[in-house]
């Protein structure tokens, strides 16, 4: 028996636990994870010589085999299928095994948790709050006053032992003169974080599982001001306990203020099912409105409120008043502030348990905000959308605690999906934990206008190249939003038909022109077809289309040399402190596929001229394009016919235009050999010059350009680049090389960084330190990995579905507005199976499926209602009115001739 660390072995298929009786089930060792191969005959346990096998050896011993259902081995499966299904997310309290986990000190920046455009909290790897955006507070000092709040918000607990209560805090450290606990562990998973605490001196466990509700196609439900805080606490002692769990919370609205410090309220209120303290302010002015609560669900019947207490002697009196018996009980409301804090009024809510041994109860607090007084930077008032739904915090609390239950198992039902498909886990867990940055880099105004920012460092709004990058998720999952977006960008379209680069620096209404227009209008083109594609369809499109027209217009006036290629002029190509000149292969790369858009859409609505024009300048542009810049083995970065400046750098992301041109089923512009041995050359330079993922450019000798004139841009490590990298080799027929470069990075974010939820920028490829960007968009552009896996494409204005697998064997997640589940994918000999799981509570109606198909002749099974078949050009395609029902369809496709 051998073991290989390497890909694939790393990976296998585990279809369903198979027992080896063989082995005693009563010994007691360390859990091992072993990973191997069986190489002879040392060890048969009744398989065939070669088998993956993974042994999980514990108190239960296992062995799971690569067996199908009917228990034959995915032996000609490729690197992909040999990746275990995900374990399903637990139905309630602990933290499901796709968690990120970390120990007490090992990292401190946790999952943000809040609702899209609502600002967040943070839960800390160390059990603290922090890094809060709550009040309207994104950017500028007002965010830097707030990132850390007052040490007496905090989670608490007390368990009385021998007649004397013992107090912890539920973090790892504290200014405040109080016991906190000696250790926990933390798994994050957004939108959820557990944290079990190592509390066993108290004679109890305590797991806790926070979240905030964040449910795909339910943009309302996922724009909830709102965390909730859920308890689980075993008695583990051999005598009865009473235990007490609090939540303390600093009432800082008007700590703050432009004026000094004012008066704040905390006031107890209850109804039934709900119970805990209002906080506001004193004053009705422009913050008056702004409120918190925090409030009990469940009729507890041993509750007790504090609307005040004093951080006197660092906390000395908290740990006096709050005892396994709960908090002194208080119905007047308090309103002077803190002696030690200005502006600030501590209060607290406790619930207290009486557990029998062995007993198990939960306990669920709500922290909620009510913050509609929002301005942007230019004094522009915004307010937020969740203000026409709810009319205060405790309204918010309100609806939580009635829909509690659903909102929090439908916000794990599509990490199930992910969890339960054959993706590796890193690649799930980056998908999951990138959706972190929608919780801290996003607004909804009142008035209905969602907008991103490109960073809270760099707070730029809607910024439109950016789409190209971080807009993905919203177009999978929030389809109506990303369309809102589009059409604030098309309402500031300039006359010459330039999209703006932005909307304004953290305001809105204040649109900027000329920084990156090639990006922008390309972006802009590129987005509009992809909601014609997967969501709005023609009717979308068709009010789209004069805009669309106007951008590439004004793209096509950038144009300097007439050689039909877009040309740059420094900084104008988005990379700041890189200089690229004259004609740049990605930024042309866009504009091939942009063009290729404009002749699709123009050609539906009717305008043949125009669409006669666009395809007679991408042809004459891949012409130029392939002279001036291919190098034999790829495309180099620029040349500058004005000049004769030319750079041979290896750039990354050269092929970034062209894997849009497959997820939006656009014909190619660029030889398909050229970029497979372009993908093929980026593999042997820019991914084997770091040991955490790729390098964005580098020269032909090896070496790293360094030719950026601020910072290491040009020789970075930038993830936004390398997962389009991934998902184009997956395209190509690459699979394995290009996962293998994602998983370096993945793996080195979560095991060495240890900072899955911050969405980092640019990074030193030798050491992967950070030297620039935290918590940027452009990192979601990791989604474009699964759908390329799956070779998944959707045309909603023909109901037509594509599955074009890059494996033979294969499960993935579909997230689109037609279609939301997975299709598991299986090509054996002379036969394809293809399971569809339809994850909606309503059907999914069809008139087309087009499936990879190694035949000429095809014979179909399936429980779908399939009025003709045929093969066309390798694929299988299928039609008839299929209604895909909630759960299961299978299809099986025979070769027939």
């Amino acid at each position: 028996m051998t073991f290989a660390s390497g890909w694939p072995w790393k990976f296998f298929p585990c279809r369903r636990p198979m027992p080896l009786p063989l082995m005693s089930a009563h010994l007691t060792i360390l859990e091992l994870l072993l990973i191997c191969q069986i190489e002879d005959a040392s060890l048969r346990l009744g398989m065939r010589r070669g088998y993956p096998l993974r042994l999980r050896l514990s108190r239960n011993f296992c062995c799971r085999f690569c067996c199908r259902r009917d228990g034959r081995c995915w032996r000609s499966a490729k690197s992909l299928a040999m990746i275990p299904p995900r374990r399903h997310v637990p139905s309630a309290g602990k933290a499901e095994n796709m968690s990120i986990r970390y120990r007490l000190g090992e990292t401190t920046r946790g999952v943000p948790l809040g609702g899209l455009g609502t600002g967040s909290l943070e839960l800390g790897v160390d059990g603290s709050l922090g890094q809060s955006l709550l009040q309207n507070n994104w950017v500028g000092s007002a965010a830097k006053q707030l990132e850390r709040l007052s040490p007496a918000s905090f989670l608490a607990v007390a368990v009385e032992r021998e007649g004397a209560s013992q107090v912890r805090l539920l973090q790892g450290s504290s200014p405040l003169a109080l016991p906190v606990v000696k250790d926990l562990s933390y798994a994050g998973h957004f939108p959820f974080a557990d944290i079990d605490y190592d509390v066993s001196d108290l004679g109890i466990t305590l797991h806790l599982e926070a979240f905030s509700p964040f449910i795909p196609y339910d943009a309302r439900n996922s724009a909830i001001p709102v965390i909730a805080f859920t308890f689980c606490v075993t008695n583990t002692g051999r005598e009865p306990a009473a235990v007490s769990l609090a939540f303390s919370w600093a009432n800082d609205l008007g700590a703050n203020g432009s004026r000094g410090p004012y008066g704040n309220r905390n006031a107890p209120r209850e109804e039934p099912g709900l119970r805990g303290l209002h906080s506001a302010t004193t004053r009705r002015d422009f913050r008056g409105q702004d409120q918190y609560a925090v409030a009990l669900v469940g009729d507890h019947a041993a509750f007790t409120c504090l609307p005040k207490w004093s951080l006197r002697g660092n906390g000395e009196e908290f740990g006096r008043l709050f005892t396994a018996h709960g908090l002194p009980q208080a119905q007047e409301p308090a309103s002077k502030p803190c002696n030690h804090q200005p502006g600030v009024v501590p209060g607290a809510v406790a619930a207290t348990l009486r557990l029998q041994p062995g007993e198990t109860e939960t306990v669920t607090f709500l922290l909620t905000w009510f913050m509609p007084n929002h301005r942007d930077f230019d004094g522009n008032h915004l307010g937020h959308v969740y203000s026409n739904w709810f009319s205060d915090a405790w309204d918010v609390a309100r609806y939580l605690a009635r829909n509690l239950d659903d909102l929090r198992e439908r916000s794990r039902q599509w990490q199930r999906v992910i969890a339960d498909s054959a993706l590796p886990d890193w690649l799930q867990n980056a998908l999951v934990n990138n959706l972190a940055f929608l919780a801290r880099g996003t607004w909804w105004t009142r008035d209905g206008r969602f907008t991103v920012f490109e960073s809270l460092n760099c707070p730029l709004m809607e910024p439109s190249v950016l789409r190209l990058y971080g807009g993905f998720p919203f177009v999978f999952m929030f389809p109506e939003l990303s369309r809102n977006s589009l059409d604030q960008e098309t309402a500031y379209q300039h006359a010459t038909g330039e999209i703006p680069s932005f909307l304004g620096k953290a305001a809105l209404g204040d649109p900027q022109y000329g920084c990156f227009p090639h990006q922008s209008n390309c972006a802009f083109v590129l987005m509009v077809f992809y909601h014609y594609r997967y969501d709005g369809g023609a009717a979308y499109a068709r009010r789209m289309f004069p805009a669309v027209k106007n951008a590439i217009r004004f793209l096509q006036t950038l144009d300097d040399d007439g050689d039909f290629l877009l040309n740059n002029h420094g900084i104008d190509q988005g990379w700041d402190t890189w200089p690229m000149r004259g004609t740049v292969s990605y930024i042309n790369g866009h504009w091939l596929t942009t063009l290729a858009a404009g002749e699709e859409l123009a050609r539906v609505f009717g305008d043949e001229e125009f669409s006669r024009e666009c395809r007679e300048w991408r042809e004459r542009a891949a012409a130029s394009f392939e002279k001036q810049l291919w190098t034999g083995e790829y495309y180099a970065l620029f040349r500058d016919a004005s000049t004769g400046d030319y750079s041979a750098t290896c750039f990354l992301g050269q092929f970034y235009g062209h894997l849009f041109a497959r997820l939006l089923d656009l014909p190619d512009s660029l030889p398909p050999e050229h970029v497979v041995l372009g993908l093929k050359a980026i593999h042997r330079l820019n991914v084997a010059d770091t040991p955490y993922g790729a390098t964005t450019g580098i020269k032909p000798n090896g070496e790293r350009d360094r030719s950026s004139t601020h910072n290491a841009q040009s020789w970075s490590l930038t993830p936004c680049e390398l997962f389009p990298y991934t998902a184009a080799c997956c395209f190509e027929g690459l699979a394995e090389m290009g996962l293998k470069a994602s998983e370096k990075f993945c793996r080195f974010l979560e095991q060495k960084a240890r900072a899955p939820w911050q969405s980092w920028l640019l990074m030193y490829p030798d050491t992967g330190e950070l030297f620039y960007g935290v918590d940027y968009v452009d990192n979601l552009n990791v989604w474009a990995i699964p759908v390329a896996l799956l070779g998944f494409r959707c045309d909603v204005e023909r109901g037509e579905l594509t599955f074009a697998p890059a494996l033979d064997a294969c499960k993935i997640p579909v997230f689109s507005p037609v279609f939301y589940g997975s299709a598991e994918y299986e090509a054996t000999g002379r036969q394809v199976r293809l399971i569809l799981t339809n994850a909606r509570p309503e059907p999914t109606r069809l008139r087309s499926l087009r499936v990879r198909f190694p035949g000429q002749s095809v014979k179909v099974t399936s429980t779908l209602d399939i009025a003709r078949s045929e093969v066309i050009a390798s694929f299988a395609v299928l039609t008839g009115e299929m209604v895909l029902k909630p759960g299961v369809s299978e299809i099986l496709l025979r070769n027939d001739e």
